[in-house]
């Protein structure tokens, strides 16, 4: 695979994963994509149909009282749980193939430390 340092290997890992979760949850490429899987986990559920609002129908307090959201809805909106999975995937992908996974953990983990200096530097 490489001869690079496993923290060095374990540090882009941590940071595709951190990409990976901001691109599910709150990325604006993503909005439709989440929008989509938010509406239809509520037309699944019977629920009301959401309004127009794409990144206002689930957000954090509804989170925390999960009771009437789709547990669909939520996974797309939630950090904790989208990095859960994420990282069930980056460790897949790391394991399974790591040649192939090496180039796109690093587009992914430089996408996402610069976004991180970027708001440092605001």
């Amino acid at each position: 695979m490489t001869d690079w340092p496993v923290w060095v290997l374990a540090l882009i890992d941590v940071l595709a994963v951190h990409r990976l979760t901001r691109l599910v949850t709150d990325d604006i490429l993503t909005i439709p994509f989440r929008w989509l899987i938010i509406r239809s986990a509520y037309r699944r559920n019977g629920g009301e149909d959401v309004g127009a609002d794409p990144d206002g129908y689930v957000d954090a307090a509804m989170v925390e009282e999960p009771a009437d959201v789709p547990m669909t809805a939520v996974l797309v909106r939630c950090k904790w749980c989208t990095s859960m999975w994420a990282a069930a995937g980056v460790v897949l992908l790391h394991q399974t193939i790591p040649r192939a996974w090496l180039p796109i953990a690093a587009v992914l983990a430089l996408s996402s430390a610069a976004t991180l200096l970027a708001r440092a530097e605001d």
